[in-house]
């Protein structure tokens, strides 16, 4: 009995010692002890409500027309090409009179992509893409109209396991598709999709870096931004069809920046007024600060889901972070992605910036003044 007592107990030591590491960083990022602070905002600087913003889950800042969506530029600066994910019900499922077929999902998510000249209230629908490796998408890089990145940020699509994927650090199961169109890129042309990047723990949101060849990726739940570089084929050919045997871009990643929340959709502010001694270009994220009330709240119309921003911006071997913006859900309930718009400088040495910040459950886009 001495020895089987021994043995149990050095079981639960080591159980308890394999398990203390994740619940601690799910007890961290998920908020479990945290109280929200929100930010108090001086006088003129909002918090101003962009109408019929409802349940916007990503905003990017278009720099050349000051405007706030998710696009891609077009050579010549007055169109955009708009990349977005749409999560069909899958009809074979749910028309299905008798069995469902076996491997059928109830989602037969896509990409739609959309044409945008700038200054029209109207949008061209140009074709849906879709491909058996975009499986569970969730944000998109764009490098051009023929040419994009999309996270699936889980391996798993319901059950179980899709909840281990959510609170356990090993399930580094997600991934990131590169696909590619031939230049011809309307609907019934061959689409060609390969995996750019596996390993990372729920991969979920994509950003524009400092350079051209610089992604952002966000891991949800991990609580954490890693920036990388795409490895580009340069003989590779956008009038390639889905024969060709050509290598596709991969991800190489070289950094990562840890926060103490949910990081969902990330941007890259670039400071229009920066000189060599004063940049305040940086990285910013938003998420959830108790992700882990969500399965709670989000069933609930009333429910509140406080929030955080965070702004990050390197300093030579470090990157130096700063929570921008907090609510406790009342002013704007869940944020899943924020931009920054600069504000012209008046000459008191201080830089300031419109904050937008948007959420998959918000009732409309928050704008506020900040100062970097």
């Amino acid at each position: 009995m001495g020895l089987l007592n021994t043995l149990a107990l050095a079981t639960l030591i080591a159980l308890i010692s394999f398990l203390s590491a994740p619940i601690s960083h799910i007890i961290r990022v998920g908020g479990v002890f945290h109280t929200p602070i929100p930010t108090i905002l001086p006088d003129g600087h909002g918090p101003i409500y962009i109408e019929d913003t409802i349940h916007c889950e990503d905003v990017h800042h278009y720099k050349p027309a000051n405007v706030l969506f998710t696009a891609y530029e077009k050579s010549d600066g007055e169109a955009v090409y708009i990349f977005a994910v749409n999560h069909l019900p899958n009809p074979v499922y749910f028309h299905a009179n008798t069995s469902i077929p076996a491997g059928t999902h109830k989602a037969a998510s896509q990409i739609e992509l959309f044409h945008h000249v700038l200054g029209t209230r109207t949008l061209q629908h140009i074709r849906a893409i879709h491909h058996p490796l975009i499986e569970t998408p969730n944000d998109i890089y764009a490098e051009s109209a023929s040419s994009f990145y999309v996270t699936n940020d889980h391996f798993y699509r319901e059950g179980a396991m899709r909840h281990v994927e959510d609170v356990w650090p090993s399930a580094k199961w997600s991934s990131i598709i590169h696909v590619r169109l031939p230049v011809e890129i309307h609907e019934g042309r061959e689409v060609e999709a390969s995996v750019a990047s596996t390993g990372l723990w729920n991969n979920n949101g994509l950003g524009h870096g400092r350079t051209a060849d610089e992604m952002i990726i966000s891991s949800a739940v991990g609580g954490e931004l890693f920036m990388s570089t795409l490895k580009r084929d340069s003989d590779w050919n956008l009038n390639a069809t889905a024969s060709s045997h050509s290598t596709p871009g991969s991800v190489s990643i070289s950094e990562s920046v840890s926060f103490g929340t949910v990081t969902d959709n990330p941007s890259y502010y670039v400071d229009p007024y920066a000189t060599a001694d004063d940049d305040v270009s940086g990285v910013v994220v938003a998420g959830v600060s108790r992700a882990i009330k969500l399965p709670v709240t989000s069933k609930d119309p009333e429910g509140v889901d406080p929030v955080q921003v965070w702004y990050a911006r390197p300093t030579g071997n470090e990157w130096e972070k700063r929570l921008l913006f907090e609510d406790d859900g009342l002013r704007i309930r869940t944020a899943s992605a924020a931009v920054l718009v600069p504000v012209e400088p008046n000459g008191d040495g201080v830089k300031r910036a419109w904050l937008f910040v948007t959420g998959f459950m918000s009732e409309g886009m928050l704008a506020v003044q900040v100062e970097l």
